[in-house]
């Protein structure tokens, strides 16, 4: 996950004015890469074949326990809790390491502007 959203979470903070190589880090960028970083984390718990310890912590139980926890099990255990976090977690980060950029009414201007300049799809990219 970190190679695929890694680059559009940079482009997404650099296009928000928020370059650490500029000194502008703590616009918007700190706190969104800290948002990603933490939903990364949640998504993994959420699914057992999301990240490489999801299954050893089945298969430890399987061997503790002798109970075998299926995908679906795992899932649905997992999304309640999850999905609470997935809520809460952007909340409390927006409230104890808040982005100095709280409003950018100019951003759906700039977005059509950007999209108007790329002109429409190709057949390659539908």
């Amino acid at each position: 996950a970190g190679g695929i959203f890694l680059p559009l979470a940079k482009a997404l903070c650099v296009a928000c004015g928020s370059d650490p190589e500029n000194g502008t880090e703590k616009k918007m960028g700190s706190y969104l890469m800290k948002t990603f970083f933490q939903g990364t984390c949640i998504s993994s718990s959420m699914f057992i074949t999301a990240m490489a310890a999801n299954p050893l912590s089945v298969n430890l139980a399987a061997a503790a326990i002798g109970e075998t926890i299926s995908w679906t099990q795992w899932a649905v255990a997992a999304f309640v809790p999850g999905m609470v976090c997935l809520i809460t977690v952007p909340l409390i980060l927006y409230i104890i390491y808040p982005p100095e950029v709280k409003s950018s009414p100019e951003a759906p201007k700039k977005a059509k502007e950007e999209l108007a300049r790329l002109g429409p799809m190709s057949g390659d990219e539908k």
